[in-house]
């Protein structure tokens, strides 16, 4: 029906109860039924609600407002990146530092918040405060508008990342490799590029994302495909 329930740690207020007290059964965030879509990770949520707003709460929080991040303990409104629809959220955590996505019904796909291991995917380093565009080839080259589904890294608090799927089924992924999880040949920081493993023509039908591995289910093909080093 839309209602909102937490419960566990809530050292930095991820629990959105207005306070850093732990919770060993299920507390419900916010006092009315009108959520739709909800993202936890490890200090940080990110939820949508049915009227199409956008609230986080926890620590190291962004509002897109073009402010430095912040703690929250309660759900607060974040400046949506278009009037577009949106279809998914979610959020990573570098070492407890957040950074978010949205994807827009339209495939449009934004970004915000920490970017000190590329993870937001427009070939820089450098933190954004305000929604920006993850690009394909370069910091001027065509913007992520084709997206089909995303998969940050949700699992870990270190290690910030994310694997999408385009429309055509295509794979990209960019940000932290820890552990070879992204595939892309080393453990290093990776702008946008399609795995080691993965051929033009391929269809990728489905991607998760975990702590420190990315299995992927290609279309006809019995078996998962698996890269990272915890198994």
């Amino acid at each position: 029906d839309g209602t909102l329930w937490g419960w566990g740690s809530n050292s930095s207020g991820q629990l959105g109860t207005g306070n850093s007290l732990d919770r060993n059964t299920p507390t419900q965030v916010g006092t009315a039924n009108d959520w739709q879509l909800v993202a936890a990770g490890k200090l940080h949520t990110v939820a949508l609600k049915k009227d199409g707003t956008l609230w986080t709460w926890g620590t190291e929080t962004y509002l897109a407002t073009n402010t430095a991040q912040g703690s929250r303990n309660r759900a607060t409104s974040m400046t949506l990146p278009s009037a577009n629809p949106i279809k998914m959220i979610g959020a990573t955590s570098n070492a407890g530092l957040t950074s978010y996505y949205v994807l827009n019904t339209d495939g449009n796909l934004y970004s915000l918040g920490n970017n000190a291991s590329k993870q937001l995917g427009d070939w820089t380093t450098s933190e954004r405060r305000n929604w920006v565009q993850p690009k394909y080839t370069s910091t001027s080259g065509p913007v992520m508008n084709n997206i089909h589904w995303i998969s940050p890294e949700e699992h870990d608090g270190n290690y910030g990342n994310i694997n999408v799927l385009t429309s055509a089924y295509m794979l990209y992924n960019w940000g932290n490799a820890n552990g070879e999880m992204l595939g892309r040949g080393g453990t290093s920081t990776y702008d946008p590029g399609i795995p080691q493993g993965i051929n033009v023509g391929d269809k990728i039908l489905a991607v998760e994302t975990g702590g420190h591995t990315t299995m992927v289910s290609k279309k006809c093909t019995d078996y998962f495909g698996y890269v990272g080093h915890r198994i």
